[in-house]
């Protein structure tokens, strides 16, 4: 190989390296100091953090909660729509329910409701149950 052919590549290679490493340079934080942002801030520590928490409304919630009753009790959740999501702004999380099915005359229902509770600021599932 002729050197003029090894400079065209060796340009090619340290113009693909220093390109990448700008890019990447600004998702880096290295003095580990929070990077403003309007919906909430970077951090080296924990990424970036929502103003309003990783579970900022009930429909978050409520596709949470499905993805993991879906994992836990399959399909069977789906006899117990609607799902409805509630904020406790005391303990600063989201109880999610089923619901039952509307009563009917001579009809029994057996069994009960899948039930979670979910941290809404970083979206931990702190609690999991299904009734009977």
């Amino acid at each position: 190989m002729n050197k003029k052919a090894v400079a065209i590549i060796a340009a090619f290679i340290l113009g693909m390296v220093f390109s990448y490493n700008l890019g990447a340079s600004k998702w880096r934080n290295p003095k580990k100091t929070a990077i403003a942002h309007p919906e909430g801030k970077m951090t080296a520590e924990a990424g970036f953090k929502p103003n309003q928490g990783y579970v900022p409304d009930e429909e978050t919630a409520v596709k949470i909660a499905e993805a993991v009753w879906l994992n836990i009790y399959g399909e069977d959740i789906y006899n117990r729509l609607p799902f409805v999501a509630y904020y406790d702004g005391k303990t600063d999380n989201w109880l999610v329910y089923g619901s039952m099915p509307e009563a009917k005359p001579g009809v029994t229902f057996f069994g009960g409701v899948p039930e979670m509770t979910i941290r809404k600021a970083d979206g931990q599932i702190l609690w999991v149950s299904h009734g009977e």
